[in-house]
């Protein structure tokens, strides 16, 4: 199967990953706004809303969420000032088939070692209330998940930055974050 390419682009590309229900989404939703650019949404979200009512993603899902999740970026990256801010990634698809599935596609390992991203945040559980909406299924187990980033995050050889607090304190942590970075 034919997977799509990165891009070339002179936009800083940071990539938010976590747990479900850690604020990811409004975490890039609010940076974009803050910084007056695009982000980029959960590209399996997306995907897994067109299936029926209760379907549950599968393994022969993955590939294709994450070829929808480069195209994304791909499309964004051309929209954005600057930055662009990634709602999850790729590498957020292949920490959750190893976690769901124990094992992951190629393609998506290859795509993850290829991959660059400007600067990597990890958003903490701390403060934020999990709440169900159809799809998430580990309203006690975010810190399990947290640990289980770190470690793949670590395999890889990946920098990051915890993020937590409340919403203000989040912006504030990233720019600070963003003006080291530029």
């Amino acid at each position: 199967m034919i997977t799509p390419t990165k891009q070339p682009t002179n936009i800083k590309k940071i990539l938010i990953l976590g747990a479900e229900c850690t604020g990811k989404s409004t975490l890039a939703k609010d940076l974009a706004n803050t910084f007056d650019t695009s982000y980029v949404s959960e590209y399996m979200r997306l995907y897994l809303e067109k299936k029926p009512t209760g379907y549950i993603c599968q393994y022969d899902d993955l590939l294709p969420i994450a070829m929808g999740q480069i195209t994304l970026e791909n499309q964004l990256s051309k929209q954005a000032n600057q930055y662009l801010f990634c709602d999850t990634g790729i590498f957020e698809i292949m920490a959750y088939a190893f976690w769901y599935f124990k094992k992951c596609p190629d393609d998506i390992i290859k795509l993850v070692k290829n991959s660059q991203y400007d600067l990597v945040l990890l958003t903490d559980e701390q403060g934020i209330t999990w709440q169900a909406d159809g799809m998430r299924d580990l309203p006690h187990g975010r810190h399990k998940m947290r640990e289980h980033f770190i470690t793949l995050l670590s395999d890889f050889g990946l920098d990051y930055y915890s993020i937590f607090g409340n919403r203000q304190e989040r912006i504030q942590q990233v720019n600070q974050l963003l003006r080291k970075l530029n």
